[in-house]
Order: structure tokens, then C-alpha cells, then sequence
């Protein structure tokens, strides 16, 4: 979690830009949206550092209640359309701590941004067609 913190805290400006570029976002909903993600991630890490279980009162005379925090497996998390980056790491964040693997999905209706890599970076679903093409189009030329 720390090393996705720092991953979005060095990337701000990329990230911000995609949501503006590809998401129709605002600057200022970019800002807001990593704003937010990062005390999400800030709060994930703290949540992997909390005791595993607890001892609660029970209504029944003599007995006690133990909750224990352990992982279920795999956790799917569906990414809403209107604030995709912030709202899927809401989801993401506390389950990969707390030991859980996920399986994100976007939804249909919001561009399939994704890390590329080879240090490409953030990039949506149309500027990875454009650079095909482009490339395409470069390869054809030369022969």
C-alpha cells in the first residue's frame, strides 16, 4: 500500500491528466478525486496495521463475542463510470491489505484506462488505438 501511495503521490500530474483527458473530468475533480484516493491509501495502510480481532460484550450472561479480520479470497470490484480511479481504490486499497486478492472490472460505460508498461504510463483505450495506428501506418511506409 505504501508503494501505491507513493506510486500515485509521483504520478499525480499523469493520473490527474487522464482523468481529464480521457474521463471529460474537470482539473479541479482530478485534483479532488486523488485528493481523496490518497487518504484512502493512507487509510488502507493504517487498516493493515490494526489488531487482527477483537473481544466485544454479549448480551448473554458468561459469554463473550470474538470477531477476527482474516481474508475471504478473491475480492471483484466492478470500477462506477463517474469517479472510476477513486471509487475502485476505495475498494481495491482495503481489501489487497487486509490479504485478499481482487479482481477489478471496469464498467462498460467509462474508458479502459490501464498502466502500460515499459514506463509508457497512464493511458486511456483511444490513445493506445491512436499509437497502433500510427505504428501501423509507419510499417506500411517502409515497405
Amino acid at each position: 500500500m505504501e508503494k501505491a501511495l507513493r506510486i500515485v503521490e509521483e504520478r499525480e500530474p499523469e493520473i490527474a491528466g487522464a482523468i481529464v483527458a480521457e474521463l471529460g473530468g474537470t482539473h479541479l475533480k482530478a485534483a479532488f478525486e486523488l485528493h481523496l484516493a490518497k487518504e484512502f491509501l493512507r487509510e488502507a495502510i493504517q487498516l493493515a496495521l490494526r489488531p487482527a480481532g477483537q473481544i466485544l460484550p454479549s448480551p448473554t450472561e458468561g459469554k463473550e463475542n470474538r470477531v477476527y479480520r482474516v481474508p475471504v479470497g478473491v475480492v471483484g470490484v466492478i470500477s462506477p463510470f463517474n469517479f472510476p480511479f477513486l471509487l475502485s481504490l476505495k475498494s481495491v486499497a482495503p481489501a489487497l491489505a487486509l490479504g485478499n486478492a481482487v479482481r477489478p472490472q471496469a464498467a462498460p460505460e467509462h474508458p479502459d484506462l490501464r498502466w502500460h508498461p515499459a514506463g509508457q504510463g497512464l493511458r486511456g483505450r483511444r490513445a493506445a488505438r491512436r499509437t497502433a495506428q500510427r505504428r501501423r501506418h509507419r510499417h506500411r511506409g517502409d515497405r
